[in-house]
Parts: structure tokens; C-alpha cells; sequence
């Protein structure tokens, strides 16, 4: 009997112009991960009959998910920046401050089908590099329509392939930076931190799940399992000064801002405007290392910005350049 190995070799994605319905994607994108699969709850036989084992469990909820990740290039990324944060204007990717409605196709290929899943959300989404590394992103993905098993002949023909990669190195390289201080003004170039050995960016939407009683499938529910959640960490790699420290104490509120710069034409830069020092530990083996996590919010409401020097209600923005 011959065996057919069924190795993901292309995966392609793209945001549906109607939720949850099939796009076929012109975006293949560099995949480190990609575990989306679909499964089903099942319901138990309980019942007593007089013999020792149940009967077959019942088919219950189809669920579709699982987690994705890659390498950041200036091209492909965008498409999952807008699915994840939710609103896009001119390669400007912002976390509303209500809700997501967008929602993705993928479609990836191996040697047997090419394997077809629509509807599918971005509940959690994070950015992060290390020294020496690539700019990676992670996320696991939700979704409530069935999968399609096709053919390898409909893979589609993906027109936008990986553009340049950024490295942590585009951080702290001429023109690249990362900045952080108070919001009393505008971050310069006089407050970019050195030494930075890693960083994480990211946020999660708490999707919940509710069934669908007449058609046995999920809806997801944006923020009802939780209030939606940003995330932003970074660790310098030698001891430098106290200032965080100082900043935790005294609960200063601060602004910050990364930019990963390959080129004039590939570029990625992350705003944060509105946050404080949750924790400092430079306890056990952190004796080189100094981890900080902050603590992220919502640029005030509306128009009322609790930073001015960044004029926008979201508490992430990222701008992508990749021309």
C-alpha cells in the first residue's frame, strides 16, 4: 500500500468582503505554524441499559481553530494586522476600542487536498523578537464554518508572495529604534532605550462561544468572554539605570514607540500611547536580564486623549511601509 506523506506546504489568507463566506486568497504568507483543524464536541451516552459500556457518543458543536505563527515581512503581514486589530486605514492597523468584525479565509495545500476554512477570526495576536532573531508573530485563530477539502488543483494562484523580512537587529540599527518615556512630550531619538534582548507586542479579543441552536454551529462572541486584553513586555539585557523601577513606584504614565527599519521602503512601527510599569523582576536567574511588563489602555474616549502627543483613541497602532 502506498503511503502519502501530507506535508502544509503553502498556506494562503485573506479578509473576506462577507464574513464567513469563502475569498479565494491572493496572499501566500511565510508560516512557521499552522495548526487549524476542525473537530467536534461530542455528547456522552449516559444512559443505563443494562451492559457495561455506553453506546457511541453523539456528534455535538463543530469547532475550527488552531494556532498560526511566522516571520514578519512587509508584504504579507498586513493582511493579518487588519484581521487581528480589527480597523485599517492607508497600511494603519488600530485595536478599535468596541469591537472586531473582521474575519479571514485560509486556505493551505498539501500533497493530498487543498484544505479551505472560512469565517475564521484572530482571537489573540502577538509580535516579538529577540536578539539576534526575526520579528515573529503568533496567534491562534477561531472559526465556525465547515472545512473544505478540495482538490490540490484549487489552491489558488497567489499573486503576493513574502516581501523583506525585519529582524530584531531593523530595531536598533541606524534609523530603527525603541522609545519610551512619559507623555509630557512628543517622543525624540533623546529617549531610544539600547540593550533591548527581547519584545512582545500584542493584544487578545476574549472571544467567547455561543451555539447556534438550529444550526449546531458556533458564534463568537467579541469581548463576552473577557474584557478585551493589550500586552506589551520587553526585557534590556544589562541593568542601566533604576528608571523603571522609579516608574513602577510612581506609577508614571507613558508612551512608547518601536520602529523595525530594513530599508525607506520596508518598515514596521508600533505606538503605544497610553501605559504604566505593571512589574520589574530582576530576581533568580534575571541577574543579567531586566524583564519589565506594562500594562496597556485605551488612549482616553473619543476625542479626549490621555496623550495628546498621539492623537488616537486605540491602544496600539501600527503602520506598515512596503513601498
Amino acid at each position: 500500500m502506498a503511503i502519502t506523506t501530507k506535508v502544509t506546504r503553502k498556506v494562503g489568507w485573506k479578509i473576506e468582503g462577507t464574513p464567513g463566506t469563502y475569498d479565494a486568497p491572493s496572499v501566500q504568507f511565510p508560516f512557521t505554524e499552522f495548526g487549524l483543524k476542525q473537530g467536534f464536541d461530542l455528547i456522552e451516552d449516559k444512559s443505563i441499559v443494562g451492559v457495561a459500556f455506553p453506546d457511541l457518543p453523539l456528534q455535538g458543536v463543530r469547532k475550527v481553530g488552531g494556532p498560526i505563527g511566522g516571520e514578519v515581512d512587509v508584504a504579507t503581514i498586513v493582511v493579518i494586522l487588519e484581521a487581528a486589530l480589527g480597523a485599517a486605514s492607508s497600511k494603519v492597523y488600530s485595536l478599535p476600542v468596541d469591537k472586531n468584525e473582521k474575519t479571514l479565509t485560509f486556505v493551505s495545500l498539501d500533497a493530498v487536498k487543498a484544505n479551505k476554512y472560512a469565517g475564521c477570526v484572530v482571537n489573540n495576536f502577538k509580535l516579538s523578537s529577540k536578539s539576534g532573531a526575526a520579528l515573529e508573530f503568533s496567534s491562534d485563530i477561531l472559526g465556525w464554518r465547515a472545512e473544505d477539502r478540495d482538490a490540490t488543483t484549487d489552491f489558488p494562484s497567489l499573486t503576493t508572495l513574502a516581501g523583506t523580512k525585519l529582524t530584531h537587529l531593523h530595531m536598533g540599527q541606524t534609523n530603527g529604534y525603541f522609545r519610551i518615556g512619559d507623555q509630557v512630550n512628543a517622543l525624540v531619538a533623546g529617549d531610544n532605550l539600547a540593550n533591548i534582548d527581547s519584545v512582545e507586542v500584542g493584544h487578545n479579543w476574549n472571544f467567547a462561544e455561543s451555539m447556534v441552536n438550529d444550526a449546531g454551529t458556533l458564534q463568537l462572541l467579541s469581548g463576552e468572554g473577557g474584557d478585551p486584553e493589550g500586552d506589551f513586555s520587553f526585557t534590556i539585557a544589562r541593568h542601566e539605570s533604576d528608571a523603571f523601577k522609579t516608574y513602577r513606584d510612581d506609577r508614571t504614565v507613558l508612551q512608547a514607540e518601536i520602529l523595525y527599519y530594513a530599508s525607506s521602503t520596508a518598515q514596521l512601527k508600533i505606538q503605544i500611547p497610553n501605559l504604566i510599569v505593571e512589574s520589574v523582576d530582576d530576581t533568580g536567574d534575571n541577574v543579567t536580564k531586566l524583564p519589565i511588563k506594562c500594562r496597556i489602555a485605551r488612549n482616553g474616549i473619543g476625542q479626549s486623549y490621555s496623550n495628546a502627543n498621539m492623537a488616537f483613541v486605540t491602544p496600539i497602532r501600527i503602520t506598515v511601509t512596503n513601498s
